[in-house]
């Protein structure tokens, strides 16, 4: 009797590191969705304030764009290897995520400077747990920008650790346009 032979399709490889980051973001997307669904079902309740968006969160959301750019610069001179450069694009994001953080916390001090607080209406409290669950995953976002910038300095770096942090980079940037066109206009 012959056994049968099982061949492997190792056409399509994707890093461990990259499927992980892939798997989180998915994880991410589910639990915005969630969120966004419960604002839409409970702003048609009733008793929903109209919020004004600070003009912090829009800077930030140009800031969190012009900062994926700079990763998008980076990963292609990363393929050029041009570590200098890299790093100082690296650098540049790092630097954009800090400036978002910042316009974050001043769009957050706006609002409670204006009476708008996370607890006493859903309507706040929703953009005050948004705002802050996208912050905090720009956070780590941030953290991970760090350890890739110390990384660059190590002759034996490797392209797929910056492309793991620009996956997920570029990932936050479209989600934080999202949440922002979404509590704008819904």
């Amino acid at each position: 009797m012959q056994s049968a032979t099982v061949k492997n399709n190792t056409n399509f490889k994707i890093p461990a590191k990259q499927f992980t980051v892939w798997v989180f973001m998915v994880s991410v997307v589910m639990l915005f969705a969630g969120l966004t669904s419960a604002y839409i079902v409970r702003k048609a309740e009733g008793n929903w304030m109209t919020i004004t968006m600070p003009s912090q969160f829009q800077a930030s959301l140009v800031v969190v764009l012009l900062s994926t750019v700079t990763m998008g610069f980076a990963q292609y001179f990363a393929k050029l290897q041009k570590r200098g450069i890299v790093q100082i694009l690296t650098a540049l994001t790092l630097v954009g995520g800090l400036a978002f953080t910042a316009l974050q916390l001043l769009g957050w001090e706006y609002l409670t400077q204006n009476g708008i607080y996370l607890v006493g209406n859903a309507s706040a409290g929703f953009l005050y747990v948004i705002s802050g669950l996208h912050l905090l995953h720009l956070l780590g976002g941030i953290v991970v920008l760090l350890v890739v910038m110390v990384q660059l300095f190590d002759k034996n770096f490797n392209n797929s650790k910056l492309n793991s942090a620009a996956i997920y980079w570029h990932f936050v940037g479209i989600l934080w346009l999202y949440l922002y066109l979404f509590l704008q206009n819904v």
